[in-house]
């Protein structure tokens, strides 16, 4: 039975906004972790039969502050400043089937900094395969700190060790994007590409490309 991993762990409100569901560690940056798209959701709803792209990016997201917590020890209460949020999507292998979505992701983190003991922030770079494809590419950094001492005690308790086993595919895969998101899938062979602050979604361009302005998640 598939199951999420604990929603404090991406820091979402609601289980149904979880795509995540298991995670282990493959080498001392590396992990292997695995997700399930919904067939349908409130607010990722799919563009003519395929799944909107921007799950791709939340997927990415979640990924980035569950390994903080639970693989880095970044206490939880902490504020997460995240940027070069970016994704490549192919559509010929995202089309909605009659059942969810079953993901395996192989996850390298890189440029890792740390304040004292403390993580103080990383770039990690995502590769989703769906059926044994690469469906996606990805990544992002961060930087996450302390709140400020005014704002409240921080929530507490055990972060929940890695649960499930996860297989570590291929080593990591570049796609290049080639063609922006439109009302309807690009022809086989195109690919989606952009980027998201997570205040708000921003527009596909024609090149994988970063963005510019960081946003708290």
């Amino acid at each position: 039975m598939t199951s999420t991993v604990p929603r404090e762990l991406v820091h979402r409100a609601a289980v149904a906004e979880v795509f995540l569901t298991g995670w282990s560690r493959t080498a001392e940056n590396q992990f292997a972790l695995t997700a399930q798209w919904p067939r349908a959701h409130s607010y990722f709803t799919p563009v003519n039969g395929c799944y909107d792209p921007l799950l791709a990016s939340e997927t990415i997201r979640q990924v980035g502050t569950l390994l903080s917590h639970a693989e880095f020890g970044v206490p939880f209460g902490d504020q997460f400043l995240m940027w070069d949020l970016h994704h490549s999507v192919r559509p010929e292998l995202a089309g909605v089937g009659a059942a969810p979505a079953d993901l395996e992701l192989d996850v390298i983190c890189s440029d890792i900094r740390r304040r004292g003991r403390r993580l103080a922030g990383m770039r990690y770079e995502v590769t989703l395969y769906c059926g044994g494809q690469v469906i996606a590419t990805g990544g992002a950094a961060f930087h996450c700190t302390s709140p400020p001492s005014t704002s409240g005690s921080a929530a507490t308790g055990p972060v929940p060790r890695a649960c499930g086993p996860c297989r570590s595919r291929s080593p990591l895969l570049r796609s290049a994007a080639s063609s922006p998101r439109t009302s309807s899938c690009p022809p086989p062979g195109v690919r989606w590409s952009g980027s998201c602050g997570w205040t708000n979604s921003i527009p596909y361009s024609s090149t994988t490309r970063s963005t510019t302005f960081p946003a708290w998640c």
